[in-house]
């Protein structure tokens, strides 16, 4: 097998000791792929092994996506592709994972390319099982916790959320979960300018599930640097995040809420008190039709405040949240006047089809200021969501969307484009999820 490993590497020329570099590998697709599916299939004896992959390519028109559109500026069309390669391997007292990514704009290579830069790891973890229920998991990883609010996937985006960091588990009758992370941009070097992403964060989770509710609460403390070269600032900044998540099913009724407090410092050195309250109702009237109602309430801070009072969904999936058109915290609105969405849904699900509909209604959730130095229509406009799905096989799907944006002077004034031009957004998905190869037994799989 040794052998077969290496003749296969030969052929792209990283057999010499001193070609196997990460560099090297990860400029080949193939030889990634080959190394990888060698070396685990010489150890299918001894442990469990999947394989499994992802092509997802999605087409969007946008034309007011995120802000609002100007008259004068057209509208945009393009389609991305997110590319994976997923290995699971299991033994003993220890889970191992490496997900390959590859995500790009159909065009953004040359036909005749050679090579290019678009591959990715986008999780690289490994996990100890020292008991049952107890368990240290390290690496590149996703954290996704309750309804992806604060921790999520962010699995619409192409290339989704990943985390380098060390994470302690025990599960039993109930869960509680530890994680550690420190984010340095190059070893041996004092941190400098990491950016908007932390370089210190810590988090505790714990969960409890009983019949018919499920209970948890989380606990983070978010450390943002806070970086300049000019003032001779180079510091940590810690905010903390607390709250709590429940989620009842009751016969055909679903209710869920949270609630999270936001107190510390931000990044700029202010005084945090914000909050994020939210609370949804599913009610199933049939075995295929259901009805949903929605209020989320997101501080913002007045335009007089000397604090910041504006609640950050840090590290959130918030594309699934307040409108799928993105115009709020999806790497935007930060530190703004907040957010109060009222929405109401209704949704159809019947064997391989599904469907949905949404309005949101958006306010801002502190004052702000019109253009003649008067306190803003809180009202920011109304959204319509709409969505469709198909699933044709277990490893194929195809879904689309489109949505609307029916804003105001306010959203004007807040989004500083033109509230009179069309607003709408769309797309077309398709996604192809294959397993190549799964050796677990089919009791445990199941």
């Amino acid at each position: 097998m040794i052998y077969i490993i290496k003749s296969e590497l030969c052929r792209y020329d990283i057999c010499n000791v001193t070609n196997v570099t990460p560099r090297n590998i990860m400029k080949n697709f193939y030889s990634v792929i080959i190394f990888t599916f060698l070396l685990f299939t010489s150890t299918l004896t001894y442990g469990q092994l999947k394989l499994s992959g992802e092509i997802r390519p999605r087409s969007e028109f946008q034309n007011g996506y995120k802000s609002l559109h100007d008259i004068d500026v057209k509208a945009t069309s393009f389609i991305s592709q997110r590319t994976r390669l997923n290995v699971n391997y299991k033994k003993e007292s220890m889970i191992f994972k490496v997900a390959f990514q590859d995500v790009r704009t159909w065009g953004d290579t040359p036909q005749l390319n050679y090579s290019d830069y678009f591959l990715a790891l986008h999780e690289a973890w490994g996990e100890v099982k020292f008991t049952k229920n107890v368990s240290l998991k390290v690496g590149r990883q996703e954290l996704v916790y309750d309804d992806h609010r604060i921790f999520g996937s962010v699995g619409w985006a192409q290339q989704a959320r990943s985390h380098d960091l060390g994470l302690f588990k025990y599960e039993d009758e109930f869960k509680v979960h530890i994680g550690a992370a420190y984010n340095q941009p190059k070893k041996g070097e004092i941190p400098k300018n990491i950016g908007a992403f932390y370089q210190s964060m810590q988090f505790a989770w714990f969960n409890k599930s009983a019949e018919n509710i499920n209970f948890s609460l989380l606990f983070l403390n978010n450390g943002l640097q806070a970086f300049s070269e000019k003032q001779m600032i180079n510091e940590t900044r810690y905010s903390q995040t607390i709250g709590t998540f429940v989620k009842s099913k009751i016969s055909v009724v679903t209710i869920d809420g949270s609630f999270y407090y936001q107190t510390g410092k931000d990044r700029g050195n202010k005084s945090l008190s914000a909050y994020d309250f939210a609370i949804n109702t599913k009610i199933g009237l049939t075995d295929i039709f259901y009805v949903k109602a929605g209020v989320e309430l997101l501080s913002g801070t007045d335009y007089n405040s000397t604090k910041n009072n504006s609640f950050t969904p840090f590290y959130g999936t918030n594309h699934k949240f307040n409108g799928f058109m993105d115009y709020f915290y999806v790497g935007n609105h930060g530190g703004n006047v907040g957010l109060n969405d009222f929405n109401l849904g209704v949704g159809f699900k019947e064997g391989k089809w599904k469907a949905g509909a949404t309005a949101h209604y958006f306010m801002t959730n502190a004052d702000m200021l019109d253009n003649n130095a008067k306190v803003a229509n809180p009202y920011l406009g109304t959204e319509l969501d709409l969505s469709v799905g198909y699933k044709f096989s277990n490893s194929v799907s195809f879904s689309g969307g489109y949505s609307q944006m029916f804003a105001t002077n306010t959203m004007e004034l807040l989004k500083n484009r033109n509230k009179d031009a069309t607003n709408n957004w769309a797309y077309f998905m398709i996604t192809l999820k294959p397993k190549f190869l799964d050796t677990t037994p089919k009791t445990e799989s199941n």
